[in-house]
């Protein structure tokens, strides 16, 4: 019988996400090739990765990542720009900073918190970190801070609390302008289209 991943609970998601870094972060074949298999266990819950072919465990690889995507597109899952790890930052700090937080705001307990479905947790954590940031928003714009005097004005602005860039909209696309024939330059216009006649 083939084996088949199971979708992980909140828990095994992020020890998954977290040997998924790891793997990215190898400096060496050994290291990602420890690091696949114990990926490839922790979904499948199978041992012996080294008697089967590498097509096999890259098939299984690619039907574990497909079956514990989030269902839902969670803004707070968009990457920012900004990669930089804190000095604080350990390899399986994802499921404490998780339990620590959902714990904190909801009073479950960590065996409960860890079976939790992926994209329930997920929604309850962007909900958390949502009221986390307007709360904050409010105390920023109660304090003094908010407010800079411009000299060359003689007039205080109010300057917004930042926001991570998974709260921030869209941005406007680009409108597309004609441009009038007056204004186009003379000559046989090229394009890099091939389906262009001249």
């Amino acid at each position: 019988m083939p084996i088949q991943p199971k979708r992980l609970r909140l828990k095994g998601w992020l020890q998954g996400e977290s040997l998924r870094e790891q793997i990215k972060e190898s400096k060496s074949i050994d290291e990602v090739v420890e690091n696949l298999y114990s990926y490839l266990t922790l979904i499948c819950g199978e041992n012996g990765w080294d008697k089967k072919s590498w097509k096999e465990i890259a098939e299984l690889t690619y039907k574990s990542l497909d079956v514990n995507l989030p269902t839902i597109e969670f803004p707070m899952l968009k990457s920012s720009s900004e990669s930089k790890k804190a000095p604080w930052e350990y390899n399986e700090r994802t499921w404490y900073l998780w339990a620590n937080t959902l714990a904190a705001k909801y009073g479950w307990s960590l065996e409960y918190i860890a079976e939790l479905e992926i994209d329930d947790a997920i929604g309850l954590m962007q909900e958390v970190l949502v009221d986390e940031q307007l709360e904050r928003e409010w105390e920023w714009d109660l304090s003094e801070l908010a407010y800079s005097y411009d000299a060359d004005t003689k007039q205080s602005k109010h300057k917004e609390y930042p926001r991570p860039s998974w709260m921030l909209p869209e941005p406007e696309p680009t409108p597309k302008v004609r441009i009038p024939v007056a204004m186009l330059p003379v000559g046989m216009g090229l394009s890099w289209e091939n389906d262009v006649k001249h």
